[in-house]
């Protein structure tokens, strides 16, 4: 078939019910109990679905941060732009909304280099991916063995009506994965250079250094204007009133430590 007619195969299965597996929080069925928005060729025509979670609240009283996910917490501040944006509309908290863009694979399409980038741009992007596979694709996939191979969701068409079948459930959240610094190395690099007892304070400038240039890098991908919070624009302040050595000084100390280097030293 077409991927338009798979497109709306598979909307139609969502909106009846007919997928076999929960493909937003793995395990089996349930009735989708909160609002669902289906975007189609979303942002800039780069996915051909995404699918909108907006889910309940059930909490009474203030918000406490500890009871949210760490993976919840990085999504919210790293991917304010497009969370913030779409909470306005919905009119709903925004850590109440989830992302799934969906890359729909029929069996006229062909199964090529692009799909990697395309589970790849949707990662970066949202943090998941969910690929739609026709029937023909899902069968040559199962007997390849490759389904553990894919860092998604795979939902296949069972070629029944409107009915399709989650077959693989990747449950990994990406936030900051990409850009994530490894606190025991850095604490490991302190204490060799006499730091140790500064570590918990450098880790946490280190920190918010990275939540910065997280935010930069997205929001780039996102086409979309930087946000960043009182407290950070007050700590870049601090930072820019460090004098720190010019590049072209460091560079030319880097060559003169290396002229007299002999060959031998590394032998």
């Amino acid at each position: 078939m077409k991927e338009v007619q798979l497109r709306d195969l598979f909307v139609s299965s969502l909106k009846s019910c007919h997928v076999q597996g929960n493909i937003f929080d793995g395990g089996t069925n349930h009735d989708m109990p909160e609002i669902l928005n289906i975007k189609y060729e979303y942002y800039y025509r780069s996915f051909d679905l995404v699918l909108v979670r907006v889910l309940k609240d059930e909490r009474v009283g203030p918000l406490h941060l500890g009871k949210l996910e760490s993976s919840i917490q990085e999504n919210v501040l790293v991917r304010n732009n497009i969370l913030s944006h779409f909470a306005r509309a919905e009119k709903s908290r925004i850590d109440r909304i989830r992302f799934y863009p969906v890359e729909l694979k029929s069996d006229d399409d062909v199964l090529d280099a692009r799909l990697p980038n395309q589970i790849l741009n949707a990662i970066l992007t949202f943090g998941k991916s969910i690929i739609v596979l026709d029937y023909n694709h899902s069968k040559r996939i199962v007997r390849d063995r490759l389904l553990n191979l894919f860092p998604c969701t795979v939902v296949a068409y069972t070629g029944e009506e409107d009915y399709f079948r989650m077959l693989y459930f990747y449950d990994r959240f990406v936030t900051n994965t990409f850009f994530d610094m490894p606190r025991r190395q850095v604490a490991k690099i302190l204490y060799e250079n006499g730091l140790s007892n500064k570590v918990g304070k450098m880790f946490k400038v280190l920190s918010i250094i990275q939540k910065i240039n997280q935010k930069v890098i997205f929001n780039e991908m996102f086409d979309g204007d930087l946000q960043l919070s009182q407290g950070e624009l007050e700590f870049v302040e601090k930072l820019s009133d460090y004098d720190m050595t010019s590049e072209k000084r460091e560079l030319r100390n880097l060559i003169r430590s290396s002229t007299n280097t002999r060959i031998t030293e590394y032998l």
